[in-house]
């Protein structure tokens, strides 16, 4: 799996992450991480 094609194979088809330690306060970093993946 460390080669480049297999990689970009798996980025390309993957349509759901995790966001490990995400918080619902707005002004926590995780928050704008979130908000950004999403928009």
């Amino acid at each position: 799996m460390s080669d480049i094609a297999t990689l970009r194979r798996i980025l390309q088809d993957t349509r759901v992450i995790a966001m490990v330690g995400l918080s619902a306060n707005w002004y926590r970093p995780s928050y704008f991480a979130a908000k950004y993946m999403l928009d």
